[in-house]
């Protein structure tokens, strides 16, 4: 079930983790119109590439679906998140960076 005030306080606290992120060889090509999937076996840093890539592109929206305030949403509950991002900060993502997404039930349906 989706908590608004627990999206807010997700993205507050986003804002406020460092920005100095230590740079890995890995490069996306974001210019890209197609979804890009980050792929490796567990504990490869897979999260820590997608959070850091977050600290250097503008207009996106990090998502953590293991952290606990985002756990519980379903897949029709991801625009509501969005919508709540849109408020907060006055724009449309460009980027969507989900992470873990596979803890949601039917992701499938949240990317199509």
């Amino acid at each position: 079930m989706l908590v608004r005030d627990d999206v807010i306080d997700y993205f507050r606290e986003y804002e406020s983790l460092p920005q100095d992120i230590l740079e890995r060889e890995l490069k996306v090509p974001m210019e890209s119109e197609f979804i890009i999937s980050i792929i490796g076996p567990r504990r490869a840093g897979k999260t820590y590439f997608l959070f850091s890539l977050s600290k250097k592109i503008e207009n996106q929206v990090y998502l953590n679906f293991e952290d606990p305030r985002l756990a519980e949403i379903n897949y029709r509950e991801l625009r509501d998140v969005i919508r709540i991002y849109m408020e907060i900060y006055g724009r449309n993502p460009r980027y969507l960076l989900l992470d873990e997404i596979q803890n949601m039930e039917n992701w499938e349906k949240a990317v199509r």
